[in-house]
């Protein structure tokens, strides 16, 4: 009788681990608020420097779980799609909206996110010579992203 037992265990243990994800799982969406600063690296953009910069990043990601080598190689990583905003908190600076693609990494049994993506991004006021000429940073139309953070 104890051996009926202990396969009946093992039996219902076996298909909880070999199962599908559903697509419930599989897919998620994050939202964060972002708070910070503008680093004055040069003496000519100090004059640009009249706030934090705040704003929000919305990431839709979709789990992976090793169906693919590369997955369980690299630790099982996220990817999705990434949507930005950005209040410079100066007029001649505008707003920021970006848009890209990313991988999320993890390390430290997942205690730590790398994440890297790179897309396009829009300025809503970018240098001019004439009509903008106070705003001496230079804007690109294209975007790459790298950032870190701590999971709780």
């Amino acid at each position: 009788m104890d051996h009926c037992a202990y396969f009946f265990a093992f039996a219902k243990a076996l298909p909880a681990q070999t199962h599908e994800p559903t697509i419930s799982s599989s897919f998620y969406i994050d939202a964060s608020y972002y708070y910070g600063a503008i680093l004055q690296h040069n003496p000519d953009i100090s004059h640009l420097i009249t706030g934090h910069p705040e704003g929000v990043i919305l990431r839709y990601n979709k789990r992976t779980y090793g169906e693919k080598e590369w997955q369980s190689l690299y630790g099982f990583p996220d990817f999705g799609f990434t949507f930005s905003y950005q209040d410079l908190k100066n007029k001649s600076l505008g707003e920021a909206f970006g848009a890209y693609g990313h991988y999320n990494f993890y390390a430290f049994h997942r205690q730590l996110q790398y994440s890297i993506g790179t897309g396009i991004a829009y300025m809503t006021n970018p240098y001019d010579p004439v009509t903008n000429f106070r705003n001496v940073l230079r804007h690109a139309l294209y975007k790459c992203n790298l950032s870190a953070s701590k999971l709780p």
